[in-house]
């Protein structure tokens, strides 16, 4: 089972960030639909809130070096 790692700026609830990850996490799923994700963010628990029922993932947290979190 191939696993996919995805880093970004996820769970801050940006519009343009949320969207991008939607689309990864669909569109990667659509090309290997025996795919798990983790994803490397900023929210973790917004991430698997908002996704994780969709998508088999997990969510770990990655502080921004700009110490926005």
């Amino acid at each position: 089972m191939p696993s996919i790692v995805i880093s970004g700026w996820y769970g801050q609830r940006n519009v343009g960030d949320e969207a991008m990850l939607e689309v990864l996490l669909r569109e990667i799923r659509g090309r290997i639909p025996d795919a798990t994700f983790t994803v490397l963010c900023e929210a973790p628990e917004e991430v698997v809130r908002s996704y994780g029922d969709r998508f088999p993932l997990q969510a770990i947290p990655h502080p921004s070096p700009y110490g926005l979190m």
